[in-house]
């Protein structure tokens, strides 16, 4: 799927998702959602 956002959204949003998950890449982001069942 092919989203029509910049680069600075997605840069924002993961920011957001590695202090809400204390995870420290995005590696351990996608770990982190698989585990817990939001993807």
């Amino acid at each position: 799927m092919i989203l029509s956002i910049s680069e600075n959204t997605v840069n924002f949003h993961q920011k957001n998702m590695q202090r809400k998950f204390n995870a420290p890449n995005k590696t351990q982001i996608a770990c982190y959602a698989v585990a817990t069942g939001l993807i």
